[in-house]
């Protein structure tokens, strides 16, 4: 026990000056974030594997790949990346992540040789939106390592990564109105937020009120079910200053008589302008 204890230290210390000779630093990692244990993989040849040991760091997802170390009582260290080992120039591995929480690629360990994350009949996924893995992973020299079981003995691996989201709102590609007190409100508007930065236009023309709003950038974009909210800058008849809140709901399809519009424009000297409701003609699309 002594020895075992002896040879964890030498290898910890081992890893801290490896990565502090590359400028790197050994950060925790994001497997096992309700703490309750949702962090071991098990190997019916080699036993429990711990992404999220005590020292070491752990295992990270990102949406790319995987990094860091998880550790065996059986086998040692097992290397997700070799970026985590500095080791790219004379080995390059990894496992990848393809955003989706489709794995694929190969670790290493010491003792134990390769562990490929996608080999025929088997593979590694990560549910994108609960961070739960599933699957199996393969080493030619210790067999099957299973990431979640139900029993008898229960375990499972989770990480708090999560799917990027890319939402958009649109109002597919057309004008749309609706009636603003017995006259005619038009509305048009493309926003999409890639790698959550939000982009796109959107316009407004009140026949009641005989006003032009135009958006002059996208501020935030933010999707919850089939509804979107859209802020911004905007002009009002051409003149700068104001900004806009924008609800749109994606109720049907199409989505005339169905889809809802609301905004609301503020600006210099306590403007404030609100419209809404329910469009005659037109189809709004909202997703995430």
């Amino acid at each position: 026990m002594r020895m075992v204890k002896l040879s964890t230290v030498f290898i910890l210390l081992v890893m801290i000056l490896i990565a502090s000779l590359s400028g790197q630093t050994v950060y925790a990692g994001n497997i096992d974030p309700g703490s309750d244990g949702s962090a071991y993989a098990y190997g019916e040849n080699i036993g429990w594997i711990n992404l999220n040991p005590s020292y070491g760091g752990g295992v990270t997802v990102t949406d790319s790949a995987l990094s860091g170390f998880a550790w065996g009582e059986n086998i040692g260290w097992v290397s997700f990346s070799c970026l985590s080992t500095s080791t790219c120039g004379t080995v390059n591995y990894g496992v990848v992540n393809d955003g989706a929480g489709n794995l694929s690629g190969y670790a290493w360990g010491e003792n134990i040789g390769w562990i490929n994350f996608a080999p025929t009949s088997g593979g590694i996924s990560i549910n994108p939106t609960t961070g739960v893995f599933s699957g199996y992973a393969w080493g030619e020299n210790v067999g099957w390592i299973s990431f979640a079981s139900a029993g008898p003995v229960p375990f499972s691996v989770k990480t708090s990564w999560r799917e990027a989201t890319n939402p958009i709102a649109n109002s597919n590609g057309a004008s749309s109105y609706f009636s603003e007190g017995g006259y005619n409100a038009y509305a048009t508007f493309d926003v999409k937020s890639l790698s959550s930065t939000p982009s796109g236009n959107l316009a407004f023309t009140s026949s009641k009120t005989r006003r032009k709003v135009v958006s002059t950038g996208i501020t935030s974009l933010s999707v919850t079910g089939k509804t979107a909210v859209v802020t911004g800058p905007c002009t009002v008849n051409g003149t700068g200053g104001y900004s806009f809140t924008t609800t749109v709901g994606d109720n049907a399809t199409p989505g005339s008589r169905a889809d809802t519009f609301n905004i609301t424009v503020t600006g210099p000297n306590s403007f404030n302008y609100k419209a809404s409701g329910t469009i005659i003609s037109g189809d709004y699309i909202v997703s995430q």
